[in-house]
């Protein structure tokens, strides 16, 4: 017959196998906190665009609408608007009920609560009155859209040199732009091409004006070059303000061809804008 052990030694060998249990749940509890506070991290830095994608996703797969009404997604043409009323003019159906895929001025003009938001975006830089933002209709990069803040930058037919005149006003945009963050555009013109030994053709005149007006942005406003992107469009795109909206003195939007007076509508020029989401 086995041998019984002492009552005493019993209590000490359970004693002894209980003492690490605790180990288990104090790990399980490190575990959820450090899951909670990934997820706290995640939610601090929300990308607007994935998280509209994940809410009509979700929406969707549910049965519900995905565009238009309050509290909905409104996601067109590459911009998205969380919470408002108005309709998404981006959306709307042309015949056979499939997307247009383009907003007239006066579609944009409408959504009222789009250019307030835009607008408060353009107060960050704090332009003073010679400036007129207008907004180029067509998103350049993802979900932000393109603010000109100068369209005059004027050279004279198949030439890339930068007059005086045109520093002053490149020095003068470059001033709001130093400490801002956002993304800086310059996009080179041309007229007609009539060749000449400097250039090839009109693509490469207009990079090489938005190429020196990019260096006079670097060196005479201190910007980081890293900001900068440049572009030429030769004589196949035109810099004209058509579906395009200007802000007026008092703030409001327009269409920008009606903005102001006497512009000058030569091809030959450089834009100057910002990305602003």
């Amino acid at each position: 017959m086995a041998e019984k052990k002492p009552r005493k030694q019993e209590q000490e060998a359970e004693e002894h196998e209980n003492a690490e249990r605790w180990l288990l749940s104090y790990a399980d509890m490190m575990t959820l906190l450090v899951a909670f506070f990934i997820m706290m991290y995640s939610m601090s830095v929300l990308n607007i665009k994935k998280f509209s994608q994940v809410a009509i996703s979700i929406r969707s797969g549910f049965g519900g609408e995905t565009t238009g009404g309050k509290g909905k997604v409104i996601s067109g043409r590459n911009w998205t608007i969380i919470g408002t009323d108005i309709p998404s003019a981006a959306s709307s159906s042309g015949e056979g009920g499939k997307k247009t895929g383009k907003q007239s001025v006066e579609e944009m003009i409408r959504d009222q609560a789009f250019l307030e938001h835009l607008k408060s975006q353009i107060a960050y830089l704090k332009l003073d009155r010679t400036i007129q933002p207008i907004l180029d209709i067509e998103p350049n990069e993802g979900n932000r859209y393109s603010i000109i803040l100068s369209d005059q930058i004027v050279f004279e037919p198949g030439n890339a040199s930068v007059s005086d005149e045109n520093v002053r006003l490149i020095q003068h945009v470059g001033g709001f732009l130093t400490n801002a963050p956002m993304k800086i555009v310059v996009e080179g013109f041309s007229g007609h091409f009539q060749g000449n030994s400097e250039f090839r053709d009109s693509w490469q005149l207009s990079l090489e004006r938005a190429r020196k007006v990019a260096d006079c942005l670097i060196s005479k406003s201190d910007i980081n070059p890293r900001r900068i992107t440049i572009m030429g469009y030769g004589e196949w795109k035109t810099a004209s303000r058509a579906r395009k909206l200007g802000m007026t003195a008092t703030g409001e939007w327009k269409p920008a061809e009606n903005v102001s007076a006497g512009i000058n509508n030569s091809n030959d020029r450089v834009t100057l804008s910002v990305l602003v989401k």
